[in-house]
């Protein structure tokens, strides 16, 4: 949308290009190519996939170029979302995921002794969330698809509660929610999210579903209560054939709720088709509050946590001082013992309701090699099912970190005395991936043992 590229210096593993420049057919090497979002993947992880597979990683603004990556043989699998997913099948772009080939579930999916073939009759909530079961209820998904990841809209902010009633994911824990219509109604009535010095403190994820979503559920009529979940479910019919025309009218409409320049002032929202840029200006301050996945809040906090942000030395506002706690914010502290010491920032979510979940799986191009079929298989299966059965031994684990996180000698005398478990998972690329990337896990069980730390703390 005009908005200046971000490119990334290529290693041998990862690069970043227009799929529409790519005209190679990959099946005249020995390389696989994966297509996905920006920052959707460890770097770390994708460069050992390099080094194992041959797999490098290519970086999309937008999952509908892998249209154009499967069709010219450029890719030979991607990250998708459910809708380009289902179109993706109706072209015939992708082939059948074959789910025998997965060791860790040829038991787990068999049910009452049927197993079945090609995500016929198995038994999926052995393995996966109830909520990717319900994304399963499409053949096109089930049939296709490999989940990599769930996330859901949310709106993150830092500074003073902008609900005072409790209706919010503080510490990102589930509670009440309030309909989007009224979310968006009171961030547009908080001065901290209005236009400073010509520069938005809005943000929010450009690209297609967000833009659709949002515009949606904005619309007070159709948002408020006494909605079922299939009423819910039309809302979203209408995205799998988005002409141009009608992409840009979901500008408008989130114009219309109120997210323009008579109520936020000039300049009301910055965009950016890269969450990871948001999730930097949301850790720095440099942004009040976006639009975007629970992941990307997640990530915004890590790096706070983590010191990876140098925040804007303009903290003069109510909000920055009460969510700092510390009325001193001069740069007279380079020393690590007294960073340690001031208040980091909080990043603080809230969903609306209808919550708004998203399934993004790993697809497979229907022009891949047999030979080069095998390779992606084994790279799935490492990515996907590693560790799949020590997840109780990572959660007890974890639990103890969490709890010992601030006595860092406590750490080291326990690494000190051989206490660290060989065998717990937590080196595996599934754990690793999710500590990077922090979107909801799709497996049942490492859902389940996250939202138990969650619950521990």
């Amino acid at each position: 949308m005009g908005l200046t590229k971000f490119f990334i210096i290529p290693t041998t593993a990862s690069v970043v290009i227009p799929a529409s420049l790519i005209s190679f057919n990959s099946n005249f090497s020995d390389e696989l190519v994966l297509a996905t979002y920006q920052s959707y993947i460890n770097e770390e992880i994708a460069e050992e996939a390099y080094q194992e597979f041959s797999i490098k990683t290519i970086y999309f603004e937008n999952d509908r170029e892998v249209f154009n990556g499967f069709s010219s043989g450029a890719f030979d699998l991607a990250i998708l979302s459910s809708s380009t997913l289902e179109e993706a099948v109706k072209k015939g772009l992708v082939k059948k995921i074959d789910w025998d080939k997965f060791q860790p579930l040829k038991d787990k999916l068999k049910n009452n002794g049927g197993a079945g073939t090609n995500g016929q009759k198995k038994n999926w909530g052995s393995v996966y969330s109830p909520v990717v079961e319900k994304f399963f209820s499409s053949p096109e998904i089930s049939n296709y698809g490999v989940p990599y990841f769930l996330s859901y809209l949310a709106f993150a902010y830092s500074g003073e509660d902008l609900l005072k009633n409790g209706k919010e994911r503080g510490d990102f824990s589930t509670s009440q929610q309030m309909s989007w219509s009224d979310l968006i109604a009171k961030i547009i009535a908080d001065e901290r999210f209005k236009t400073t010095d010509g520069f938005p403190k809005l943000g929010m994820v450009e690209d297609e579903l967000t833009l659709f979503s949002l515009s949606k559920l904005s619309q007070k009529q159709e948002t408020e209560k006494g909605q079922g979940p299939s009423e819910t479910e039309k809302l979203f019919e209408p995205e799998k054939k988005q002409s141009e025309s009608q992409f840009y009218k979901q500008f408008f409409q989130i114009n219309e709720s109120g997210i323009n320049k008579g109520k936020l002032g000039p300049r009301p929202l910055f965009l950016s088709p890269d969450s990871a840029v948001l999730s930097e200006m949301l850790c720095k301050g440099e942004l009040a509050g976006a639009f975007v996945y629970n992941g990307d809040a997640l990530y915004a906090q890590t790096m706070i946590d983590d010191g990876d942000c140098e925040e804007e030395e303009e903290t003069g506002d109510d909000e920055d001082e009460d969510l700092n706690d510390s009325q001193d914010t001069s740069d007279s502290s380079d020393s690590d013992s007294s960073d340690s010491s001031k208040p980091k920032r909080k990043i603080k979510i809230i969903t609306g309701s209808p919550t708004l979940w998203f399934l993004d799986s790993i697809a497979i191009s229907a022009q891949v090699s047999p030979e080069k079929e095998n390779k992606i298989y084994e790279f799935l299966n490492k990515l996907s099912f590693e560790g799949l059965d020590k997840f109780s031994k990572l959660h007890a684990k974890r639990e103890k970190i969490l709890k010992d996180s601030d006595d860092e000698e406590d750490s080291d005398s326990e690494e000190e005395n051989g206490e660290k478990e060989e065998s717990d998972g937590s080196d595996s690329w599934l754990i690793r991936n999710f500590l990077e990337i922090q979107y909801t896990p799709a497996l049942k069980d490492f859902s389940s043992c996250i939202k138990g730390e969650t619950n521990g703390q």
